[in-house]
């Protein structure tokens, strides 16, 4: 068997929950309202893109970083 880079292994829905500490309804939050990146190979049965999900979160704490944590009055 080849070795695959991080970025190009499928990962299971159990193990998205697992590696990132979510509960199931979590992570259909995160995927149905937030565009968190899935791959449907059927209606009930989803893998997941290492790749995809560092790019998500890279994204998230960019828009952290330039989010202003209050605002001034």
């Amino acid at each position: 068997m080849e070795n695959v880079s991080l970025g190009e292994q499928l990962l299971t829905e159990q193990t998205v929950m697992n590696l990132l500490g979510l509960t199931k309804k979590q992570l259909n939050y995160l995927r149905n309202a937030k565009g968190f990146p899935c791959v449907c190979l059927t209606r009930r049965v989803r893998v997941y893109l290492a790749g995809d999900i560092l790019e998500y979160v890279k994204r998230l704490s960019m828009q952290a970083r330039f989010q202003p944590r209050f605002e001034r009055k």
